[in-house]
């Protein structure tokens, strides 16, 4: 155990541990010896009961505090993953082609055909959806209080899959070494981090939604900030983890082989980026291999699932002695859920709100103050529309040093065929501009045979002069005016003289 700087520390089991606590606590430590391994664990929301999933078919679900089995069957075929859903009442689990949901007495409620060859569960707690990733990287959002689907994307091959408990989102690990994070809403990743060389094992998120954790093949421990995307930690570790949990209060708990070893994330240090110190470490009986640990809520109990069982163990420290009665209550009865159940319901969050900063919602954007006596003045964003445009044109692409020269160049092409299609919209805009200011000079400019049939209405110096011509083969006389002119010749002054 990790001790003080003048303190001298020493090897404790969970044997000798278990002769100096209190009854209530050796309780909470034991073993169950199963032969349907290996065992994959989950613990409800507020850790009261778990529930055992065999990958040989055995499925039990029990109040593991007080010792009292609930459900126990068989179901004959192979299941990879377990979770409960907004409560003890309802768990599903991913069986060999479909995932099914059962009660609290083993029968079952629903088949999820949409669901096929699911490898993880996660169920999304204020939004009411059970998400699934399948062998092929696909994820699919179920909402469990409608049935429907709300969301359906391809990861291109995910590997491990853990839900974001901040803003729900969910963080896929990737054969290539990248992590992923989804949203029903979106068709590719939110972000992206590029967090091993080789492939990503396993990987966890805390409670706060800060820090993720991440494990590769290629033997390093990672851990990162998400809210600036910077890397806290890079250490070598090896052989590398098949399973890692995050406590309520910072504890880190990677499963290898047969043995579980913690850290405390507290205990970092920002010089030293590389050292992490151990806080505790356990050998499983009879050396079998691990497949799943998860910390017990508000509980200072670690859960190990492998391939002889299931193990309890004791980890000081580790969970929150504070709860909110109103979130999660360890002791809550069967009129107090119902009721619960009824007020989360009425304040399901829609998929639309899973986004990577849930504080963004309600604001768009800055907005300038205003003068609150004033009725005519109106907020202005700060953002004008040459901003946004500014924003929108076609930035130069930066290329990783990993990428290859046919990708550089498809990046390249794409960048440019973008500037043209940009270029041929403005030519298409102000073509139409033209066009249009040409339709109404020609409507200006009217001649009076074409003009309206209410031009008749108009007066009679305003009405446009319109020329009549005779047909018959007589010419026209010459005007009053030609006469008059006649009239005033000198040889017409000698007449009248």
């Amino acid at each position: 155990m990790e001790a003080d700087e003048d303190e001298r520390t020493k090897d404790i089991s969970q044997k000798e541990m278990l002769e100096h606590v209190n009854l209530q606590t050796a309780s909470k430590m034991f073993d169950l010896d199963l032969d349907q391994g290996p065992y994959s664990i989950a613990y409800t929301l507020n850790g009261r009961h778990l529930a055992l999933a065999g990958k040989q078919g055995h499925v039990a679900v029990l109040d593991w505090v007080d010792k009292s089995l609930q459900a126990e069957f068989h179901v004959n075929e192979t299941v990879r993953d377990v979770t409960f859903l907004h409560h003890e009442l309802m768990f599903a689990v991913a069986q060999k082609k479909y995932t099914y949901i059962y009660d609290q007495h083993g029968t079952q409620l629903h088949l999820l055909k949409q669901h096929i060859y699911t490898t993880h569960l996660e169920f999304l707690r204020y939004h009411f959806l059970l998400a699934s990733m399948n062998v092929q990287g696909e994820i699919a959002w179920q909402d469990v209080t409608l049935g429907t689907l709300v969301g359906n994307v391809k990861t291109k091959g995910g590997t491990c899959m853990k839900q974001n408990p901040y803003n729900a989102v969910l963080c896929v690990g990737q054969n290539n070494g990248v992590v992923t994070m989804w949203s029903p809403t979106s068709k590719r990743p939110l972000a992206e981090i590029s967090s091993h060389a080789t492939k990503v094992n396993t990987l966890a998120i805390d409670r706060t939604g800060q820090h993720l954790v991440t494990s590769g093949m290629d033997g390093y421990l990672n851990i990162w900030d998400i809210r600036k995307f910077g890397e806290v930690l890079h250490t070598r570790y090896v052989p590398p983890p098949t399973s890692i949990d995050i406590s309520q209060t910072g504890v880190i708990a990677c499963g290898y082989l047969h043995y579980v070893k913690m850290f405390n994330m507290n205990s970092i240090k920002t010089k030293n980026k590389s050292y992490l110190p151990a806080y505790m470490a356990h050998e499983i009986k009879a050396k079998q291999h691990i497949t799943n640990v998860q910390f017990v809520p508000y509980e200072d109990v670690l859960g190990i699932g492998h391939y002889g069982g299931f193990s309890s163990i004791v980890i000081p420290g580790s969970g929150d002695p504070n709860y909110d009665t109103s979130e999660d209550n360890p002791f809550q009865t069967a009129k107090a859920r119902s009721r619960a159940e009824i007020k989360n319901i009425i304040e399901k969050l829609q998929p639309d709100m899973i986004v990577l900063n849930p504080e963004s919602f309600g604001t768009a954007g800055h907005v300038e103050r205003i003068d609150p006596k004033d009725e005519t003045s109106v907020p202005i964003l700060s953002r004008t529309a040459e901003a946004r445009k500014k924003e929108k044109m076609v930035k130069k692409r930066k290329f990783k040093k990993t990428q290859t020269l046919g990708s550089q160049l498809k990046s390249k092409k794409d960048a440019v065929d973008e500037a043209n299609r940009e270029e041929k919209k403005e030519a298409a805009q102000a073509k139409m501009i033209e066009e249009r200011k040409s339709r109404a000079r020609k409507t200006k400019v009217k001649s009076g045979a074409e003009a309206g049939a209410l031009q008749r209405f108009t007066k009679r110096d305003e009405r446009p002069q319109v020329k009549k011509v005779k047909q018959n083969s007589s010419p026209a006389p010459p005007p009053k005016s030609d006469q008059k002119k006649k009239s005033s010749s000198p040889q017409a002054k000698k007449l009248k003289s």
